[in-house]
Order: C-alpha cells, then sequence, then structure tokens
C-alpha cells in the first residue's frame, strides 16, 4: 500500500517547490523588467 502512495507523494512534492518557486520568479523577472526600464 505505501508503495503505491509514493509517487503522489512525489508529485506533491514538486507542486509545492513549484508554489514556493513561482513567486520568486516572477519577482526577479519583473524586477530585472524594471531595471531595464529604469535605465
Amino acid at each position: 500500500v505505501g508503495g503505491s502512495m509514493q509517487p503522489f507523494k512525489l508529485v506533491e512534492k514538486y507542486l509545492i517547490s513549484c508554489i514556493y518557486l513561482i513567486p520568486d520568479l516572477v519577482t526577479k523577472v519583473t524586477h530585472d523588467r524594471a531595471c531595464r526600464l529604469l535605465q
């Protein structure tokens, strides 16, 4: 039973990491774009 749950755990971990990474990525891209516009 534990073995069949493993893929779900992996997907869950991947989704959680994406949820945490996306705001950082958006912030970085927005910051880079703002810097280019201000120059």
